[in-house]
């Protein structure tokens, strides 16, 4: 059996890209850009990660 590398569905450039163009939003912002497309919030203790970099209000 042959095991095939799995392609990513967003690349690297593109990845890099978003990253960019979010590095000013605040985390009030992207919590209203996730709602408004119908992703209800997540309350921060049932993450399974911890994110420093986050943004203040």
């Amino acid at each position: 059996m042959t095991v095939t590398a799995r392609r990513e569905l967003v690349s690297p450039g593109t990845r890099n890209a978003f990253r960019s163009l979010a590095t000013d939003l605040t985390v009030r912002i992207v919590a209203e850009l996730w709602e408004d497309h119908g992703f209800a919030p997540v309350a921060p203790e049932d993450l399974k990660y911890s994110d420093p970099g986050q943004r203040a209000d």
